[in-house]
C-alpha cells in the first residue's frame, strides 16, 4: 500500500479488510440515521442535523468530561454524532500507532498465526479494532510474505449493545471472505488468557485513579503466553490534554515500579523503562503527547468545517506494552517530545548563553563560539532519551531542519549543534 495515500481511498488490492468500501458504508449510514424518517436523505440535510449534535458531544469530551454520561454510547443522538465525527479519527489514531516502523516486527509476526484474538476494552463502536485491523491490512500490503491468518476473533467489553452491533456488522461486511470473523460482546474483562492484542482506547481515564493499575493488571493477565518469536501487545490510548496525558504518564510509572509487572516491556512511545521525566509528579508545565497528520474523507472534512472541529491533525497520548522477552536496546537515542521552537531576541540572549554554557549534556561538543551563536538565535527540540533524560537539542536558526517535529526518532544526538539538559 502506498504510504502517501489514505487507507480509506480506493484502488488498493485489499487482502484482509476493504477499508474503502467500509468508509462508503459508514457515510451512507450516518446520512440515513441523521435524516431518519425525513424524505430528504441528502448529504446536505444530514450535515445540518449532525452539526449541533457533534458540537454538544465535542464539548462534553473536552470541557465537561466529568459530567459526560458514561452511557452516552447508548443514547441515539450521541451515538449518531460519535459515528459521524469521532469514529474515523479514532480509527486513525490506533492505525497510526500500530503502523509505525517501530512496530513492524510485531505486526509481521501476527501473520504466522492462523487465529488472531483481540480484546477491545471499553470498545464503543470498535474504533480501535477497526484501526488495528486496517494497520494489519497495511502491514500485509507492504510485504510479500504470505499470511496464514484464517480466523479473527474480537471480544468487545462494552455496555452499549447497539454500538457493537452496528460496528460488528460493518466489520463482517468488509472483512474479506478469506478470513473468518467472530465478534462477541461482554460487559466485564474475561478470565481467559488467550488474547494477542488488547485495546483500551479513551477508557482508562474514566476509571478512578486508585483502580487504574489494577484494571491494567487484569487486562495484562489476558495476554497469551509469549514465545521467542511472538509476543502480545496492549495499547492504552488517551486524549492529549494535560490532565489525561499526565495521568497516563503516572500510570506508566506505576506499571514499571510494580514487581508483578516486571516482565512487561514498554514498546512506545518511550525508548526507556525509567521514570517519566514529564509525569505529573515532576510539576512541569509541559507533558508527553503525540500527533498525527490525517487525510480525511470528504464527508468528515465538510462536517469539520461546519462544527469548527479540525481532524486534519490528531492529538493523543498513548502507552504500548508487551510481554516480549526480547529487550533489545532501541537504535534511536531519543524521541522528540516537541516540535521545533525558535529562541531568539536580544532580551534573553545573556540568560540563554549562561544556561547553555552551564548545562551542556555529556554528548555535546559545542565550542564557546557555537554556544554564543546558539544563544543569539537557535531552534530547540525537547528530547526524551533512551536513558530517560529530558534534554534540549539546539540548532543554529539558519540550519533549521524542516523535519524536526514531535514524535521524531533521533538516531544521533550529534546531529544537533548543541545538547543541554532541559530546564
Amino acid at each position: 500500500m502506498k504510504t502517501h495515500a489514505a487507507w480509506w481511498q480506493k484502488g488498493f488490492d485489499f487482502k484482509i479488510f476493504n477499508a474503502a468500501d467500509f468508509v462508503d458504508c459508514w457515510e451512507k449510514h450516518v446520512i440515513e440515521v441523521a435524516t431518519g424518517k425525513t424524505k430528504n436523505k441528502s448529504q446536505e440535510s444530514a450535515l445540518q442535523l449532525l452539526s449541533d449534535q457533534t458540537k454538544n458531544l465535542w464539548k462534553s469530551f473536552t470541557t465537561n468530561r466529568s459530567e459526560l454520561d458514561r452511557e452516552y454510547m447508548s443514547t441515539d443522538k450521541f451515538l449518531s454524532a460519535y459515528l459521524a465525527s469521532f469514529l474515523i479519527p479514532n480509527i486513525e489514531r490506533t492505525r497510526h500507532i500500530f503502523d509505525a516502523p517501530r512496530n513492524a516486527a510485531f505486526m509481521l509476526s501476527l501473520f504466522e498465526k492462523e487465529e488472531l484474538s483481540i480484546l477491545d476494552f471499553g470498545s464503543g463502536p470498535l474504533s480501535s479494532s477497526f484501526g488495528f485491523i486496517i494497520a494489519l491490512e497495511q502491514s500485509l500490503q507492504k510485504r510479500s510474505e504470505k499470511s496464514h491468518l484464517k480466523r479473527l476473533r474480537i471480544v468487545a467489553v462494552e455496555r452499549s449493545e447497539k454500538a457493537v452491533q452496528i460496528s460488528s456488522r460493518w466489520l463482517k461486511q468488509h472483512v474479506l471472505s478469506s478470513v473468518e470473523l467472530e465478534v462477541s460482546r461482554v460487559t466485564s474483562i474475561p478470565n481467559a488468557s488467550d488474547f494477542d492484542v488488547i485495546l483500551a482506547s479513551n477508557v482508562i481515564n474514566e476509571i478512578p485513579k486508585k483502580h487504574q493499575l489494577s484494571t491494567v493488571k487484569s487486562l495484562l493477565r489476558c495476554f497469551q503466553k509469549s514465545t521467542p518469536t511472538q509476543a502480545c501487545q496492549l495499547l492504552i490510548l488517551e486524549p492529549a490534554q494535560e490532565e489525561f496525558a499526565k495521568g497516563l504518564s503516572a500510570l506508566r510509572d506505576e506499571i514499571i515500579e510494580s514487581s508483578e509487572l516486571s516482565h512487561i516491556k514498554i514498546e512506545g512511545p518511550c525508548l526507556h523503562h525509567s521514570a517519566c521525566p514529564l509525569s505529573e509528579k515532576m510539576k512541569r508545565r509541559d507533558w508527553c503527547w503525540s500527533k498525527a497528520q490525517f487525510v480525511r474523507p470528504p464527508f468528515l472534512i465538510e462536517l469539520d468545517r461546519r462544527t469548527d472541529i479540525d481532524h486534519s491533525e490528531l492529538a493523543f497520548s498513548y502507552l504500548l506494552l508487551s510481554n516480549s522477552a526480547d529487550r533489545v536496546p532501541p537504535k534511536a537515542k531519543a524521541l522528540s517530545v516537541s516540535d521545533q521552537m525558535l529562541l531568539t531576541g536580544d532580551e534573553g540572549k545573556d540568560a540563554r548563553y549562561q544556561y547553555f554554557k552551564s548545562n551542556q549534556h555529556k554528548s555535546s561538543k559545542s565550542s564557546d563560539k557555537t554556544i554564543e551563536k546558539l544563544s543569539q538565535s537557535c531552534t530547540k527540540q525537547k528530547l526524551c532519551t533512551s536513558d530517560g533524560e529530558l534534554l534540549a537539542g539546539l540548532r543554529l536558526a539558519n540550519q533549521m531542519n524542516g523535519s524536526g517535529k514531535r514524535g521524531d526518532l533521533i538516531e544521533h544526538l550529534e546531529q544537533f549543534d548543541g545538547v543541554v539538559h532541559e530546564r
